[in-house]
């Protein structure tokens, strides 16, 4: 299996972005998965960066299954531009594991711990008429 692992820093913080994909490999290890990583280097977070917009192509080649983030800041700084990445992940069968930001245990397993709904239940984006 392939993990994703993707990584920001807004200033460039190189021993951040270095610990956020060690942090990434090694749950990756754990579960006998490789990775590829997609590192945004001076991206706020509240837009969708050229590696995280690249990663995004990437799940719906099906190039991975799975995306490990060291913490949800990483991922994002706004819940909005948070809940239309994992969105567009669910909808292409990409599971998101947040890690605690220690790189240990992820606090949302699976991206239905956001939307609570599973694919063959009703959107919650759209009209059920």
């Amino acid at each position: 299996m392939i993990f994703a692992v993707y990584a920001s820093s807004s200033i460039g913080d190189l021993a951040s972005i270095e610990g956020q994909i060690a942090a990434g490999r090694q749950y990756a290890a754990a579960h006998s998965a490789s990775t590829i990583d997609y590192v945004d280097n001076g991206v706020d977070g509240t837009t969708i960066g050229p590696r995280l917009r690249q990663l995004l192509e990437d799940a719906k080649l099906g190039v991975f299954r799975r995306l490990v983030v060291d913490h949800q800041s990483r991922l994002a700084r706004t819940p909005a531009v948070l809940i239309r990445v994992i969105f567009m992940l669910y909808s292409e069968d990409v599971r998101c594991l947040i890690l605690d930001g220690n790189g240990t245990r992820p606090t949302i397993h699976r991206s239905e711990a956001i939307y609570g709904y599973r694919p063959s239940s009703p959107s919650p984006c759209k009209s059920n008429k």
